[in-house]
């Protein structure tokens, strides 16, 4: 039969893992947050199945802003009106 006494406690992994995990979710919503930008449309375009009209900003990759700035389709600064 094993003994145990008060002084052979085994840190709480679970609380620990716990901790970690919220960690995670924070820096990959901050992560989510950096890795996207508002850009605002040049001219009405489609994008896919979504229409993007002048004037309406909308979320996108960093790496997709460029293309579409590249394309002069939109800006990451908003226009005056």
């Amino acid at each position: 039969m094993a003994r145990t006494s008060s002084t052979d406690k085994q840190p709480n992994s679970e609380s620990d893992s716990c901790a970690a995990v919220g960690n995670d979710a924070q820096a990959s919503t901050e992560k989510t947050q950096s890795s996207e930008v508002t850009v605002y449309p040049l001219r009405t375009y489609l994008d896919g199945k979504d229409m993007r009209r002048v004037g309406e900003p909308y979320q996108v990759a960093k790496h997709e802003a460029a293309v579409l700035k590249a394309k002069k389709l939109a800006t990451d600064q908003k226009p005056k009106d």
